[in-house]
């Protein structure tokens, strides 16, 4: 059974609207402001008005962030940036600084907001509780918080009470281990489950749950297991990135029994409503009505309170072209090779990949598709031999042979010929620029079941991680396995959670960047030959559109930054940043 997740927008409306007219004013205030304000805490409404703007404020969204929507996807191998300024360039050159401000996330205004909350709900004569399930929802929110920063720098100053501007020297912390964070997050997902039902109803549909929490904690702790596992690839004389070896095995137990609590609790399942896998599949991230399969929705309002994603990847930059390598990753149905060698190919890509698994029809688009009532003409150019001499003709306004030079869905900033499908909505006129109402999937059972196979992998349970793993396996339409390998695993997380933000965290913590992002890969033009009357392919090592890729050990971490050192002296930078 899951819940038909509300807007959480939509939710803190409803409450502004009934609430006083003190909502705004005590919103707008920064928690030292009102410390001691009794007003907040006689008044349910004003706690709920408090606790949802802690939600909004929250780094959910994924993908769909406005300004992120394509960073992560085109840092990895999973898609090149076509923008040749891209901040993405600066990490796969090898060239990130202290001073690039690619993938950063500081957020301590939050943390304070919170500890504010956690410090003084107790004072209220509300009902206890209402005040307990709120203060649960709010710990993992400090979690979630927490999460986002420690992946991206590994040790981070952990802070848990109000910091009061009075206390002079006090002010400044130093950071934690990587380890201690890992172990605080575990420690609040545990504690914030033990507080949280199982589902909310009626207008508290939204929240936090019991298994959004647990969500989290089977995520956390795979990430701190891996990284106990493979080791720390740089020296960090002050010991704030990496985690002992002999902490991997209690990770990976406390990830098993998390994805466990969530699978045998029988509230979830896969979602697989369509007989038609590809259609299945790409309804998982459209379907937000009864949808089994997702733990925890962030929610958009169409037109009020949107996105741009469909804007962005459609008619204006599409900036995130899938890479020949990703292409490649999808396994072919009749078992096949699934190298598909662009260079000599010919003919078609509906024909060229009509076997590929179904996820790939469900989440890339290209030349020759049917999309929103029409074929798609992205290819570059056309060919043909003129006195003698093969000419590539790429004019896009200019025919030949009655045909365009150029197809009239090809942009200059696609990288190469496949863009991306998934989350894109073909039963509504694309949203302009904020209006975007796809919702995005933060947690769902998928990505529990791959924790698990992971997980029991690495804990000697093998017939527990093929089980696991055939799951996600099976309602894509491939063929199960009799057992798994660690390379099975992670080419099922790459293609089962494409363009949803865990290749490159993943290929970092298993300390496989160095080779998966300074690796070649691919773009892929199409190109209609008049001399076969057919399709050719032009394929080339992309780089990263501005020179050639390559991945230094100091990336593993991101850049504290100089403004942050300044403003907390006791702060110290991560190594290989200067």
């Amino acid at each position: 059974m899951n819940i038909n997740i509300k807007t959480i927008i939509i939710f803190l409306s409803s409450i502004c609207f009934l609430a006083t007219s003190c909502v705004d004013d005590i919103l707008d205030k920064k928690p030292q402001d009102i410390f001691g304000d009794k007003d907040l805490w006689t008044s349910s409404k004003l706690v709920d008005a408090y606790v949802v703007n802690l939600y909004s404020s929250s780094r959910f969204g994924g993908i769909l962030n406005d300004g992120e929507s394509v960073s992560l996807i085109t840092t990895s191998d999973e898609a090149i940036n076509g923008m040749p300024h891209s901040g993405t360039h600066s990490i796969n050159r090898g060239v990130l600084t202290a001073s690039n401000d690619f993938n950063q996330y500081w957020d301590y205004e939050l943390i304070r907001r919170i500890n504010f909350f956690l410090e003084n709900y107790s004072q209220s004569t509300l009902e206890s509780e209402f005040l307990a399930t709120r203060a649960s929802e709010v710990r993992f929110l400090r979690a979630y918080a927490y999460f986002e920063m420690v992946k991206r720098y590994g040790g981070i100053p952990l802070i848990t009470k109000v910091q009061n501007i009075n206390e002079g020297d006090a002010l400044f912390v130093l950071r934690n281990t990587e380890e201690e964070v890992y172990d605080f997050i575990i420690s609040e997902c545990q504690e914030a489950a033990n507080g949280l039902p199982d589902f909310f109803y009626n207008i508290d549909e939204g929240r936090i749950t019991k298994f959004v929490a647990l969500s989290l904690l089977s995520r956390a702790a795979i990430y701190a297991a891996s990284i106990a596992e493979n080791g720390s690839p740089i020296i960090d004389p002050n010991g704030r990135v990496g985690i002992p070896s002999n902490k991997a095995k209690i990770y990976y137990t406390q990830s098993m029994e998390a994805s466990d609590k969530i699978i045998e609790s029988g509230k979830f399942n896969l979602y697989d409503k369509y007989a038609d896998r590809a259609a299945n599949y790409q309804n998982i991230f459209l379907d937000n009505q009864s949808n089994p399969e997702v733990i925890f929705w962030k929610k958009y309002v169409p037109k009020i309170a949107g996105h741009s994603y469909d804007w962005y990847q459609t008619k204006q930059k599409v900036t995130m072209a899938i890479s020949a390598e990703m292409i490649n990753s999808y396994e072919m149905l009749d078992h096949s090779d699934p190298v598909v060698d662009f260079v000599n190919a010919k003919g078609n890509l509906n024909t060229l990949l009509q076997k590929k698994d179904p996820r790939l029809h469900a989440s890339v688009l290209w030349n020759g598709r049917v999309w929103r009532g029409a074929e798609i003409k992205s290819y570059k150019g056309v060919i043909d031999e003129i006195n003698g001499q093969e000419v590539k003709m790429i004019d896009r306004n200019k025919d030949y042979k009655g045909m365009a030079q150029q197809g009239a869905n090809f942009s200059e900033n696609l990288a190469t010929g496949f863009s991306v499908l998934k989350y894109l909505d073909p039963t509504v006129e694309v949203p302009l620029i904020g209006e975007g109402g796809t919702d995005y999937a933060v947690f769902r059972y998928a990505e529990i079941l791959l924790n698990k196979a992971e997980a029991a992998f690495k804990l000697d349970k093998n017939s527990i991680a093929t089980d696991a793993l055939n799951e996600v396996r099976q309602r894509a339409g491939l063929q199960v396995l009799t057992s798994v390998n660690m390379a099975q695993i992670i080419n099922e997380r790459k293609v089962e959670l494409a363009f949803e933000e865990h290749r490159y965290y993943d290929i970092r913590r298993w300390r496989i960047a160095e080779k998966e992002i300074a690796k070649d890969i691919h773009s892929v033009y199409a190109f209609y030959d008049f001399r076969i009357s057919d399709y050719v392919y032009e394929s080339f090592a992309a780089g990263n559109m501005t020179g050639s890729r390559k991945f230094l050990k100091q990336h593993y971490y991101l850049p504290i930054m100089p403004d942050k050192i300044s403003k907390n002296p006791k702060l110290t930078e991560n190594p290989g940043y200067k």
